[in-house]
C-alpha cells in the first residue's frame, strides 16, 4: 500500500517540476566571479575515521589507535587486555568453585566447607562482573575520546 502513495507522490512531483515554464537566461546584470577550490586540502577520509572509532566499543584502545595512525591507545589496549584476562580467569574460578559446591554432600555441610566454596564462587563472580563492567566502561570512554580526537583533528586540518 505504501508503494502506491510513493508512486503517486513521484508522479505529482515530476508533473509539477516539468510543467513549469523554463526559459533560458538571456541577460546577466552583474559579473560572475569564479571560485577555485584546492582539492589538496580536502580530506574525504573522515567518515572512515569516525567508523573506526566503533572498534573501541569491542576492544578499547583499538579505535584510538586506528584514528590516530597508531599514536594513541597503547595504554588503553594493555588495560583492556588485563581486564579481559581478569574477567576470564575469575569466571573460570567461579564456575569451578560453583560446580564443586553443587557436588558437595551432607558431610561438607556439617564441616562448613560448603559455605566456604559458595563464598569463593560468589566473590569470583563479583570480580568477574566488576572487571566486565570496567572493560565496557573503558570501551565507552575510549569511543567518545577517539570521536573527539577525530573531530578536533578534522577541524584543525582546515585552519
Amino acid at each position: 500500500m505504501w508503494y502506491k502513495k510513493y508512486i503517486i507522490c513521484c508522479l505529482l512531483i515530476s508533473y509539477f517540476s516539468y510543467s513549469q515554464d523554463k526559459s533560458p537566461i538571456q541577460y546577466i546584470s552583474e559579473p560572475v566571479a569564479t571560485i577555485f577550490v584546492d582539492m589538496a586540502n580536502i580530506n574525504l577520509s573522515s567518515s572512515t575515521k569516525y567508523s573506526n572509532t566503533l572498534y573501541s566499543l569491542a576492544f578499547p584502545g583499538l579505535g584510538s589507535s586506528l584514528v590516530s595512525e597508531r599514536d594513541r591507545g597503547k595504554k588503553t589496549k594493555i588495560t583492556a587486555a588485563a581486564l579481559a584476562m581478569i574477567s576470564i580467569a575469575s569466571k573460570v574460578i567461579s564456575n569451578n568453585a560453583y560446580n564443586t559446591y553443587k557436588e558437595m554432600g551432607i558431610d561438607d555441610y556439617q564441616s562448613n566447607r560448603i559455605e566456604q566454596k559458595y563464598n569463593q564462587a560468589n566473590i569470583a563472580n563479583y570480580v568477574f562482573l566488576g572487571s566486565v563492567s570496567a572493560y565496557f566502561s573503558l570501551g565507552i570512554s575510549d569511543f567518545f575520546q577517539s570521536r573527539q580526537y577525530v573531530k578536533n583533528t578534522t577541524i584543525n586540518r582546515f585552519d
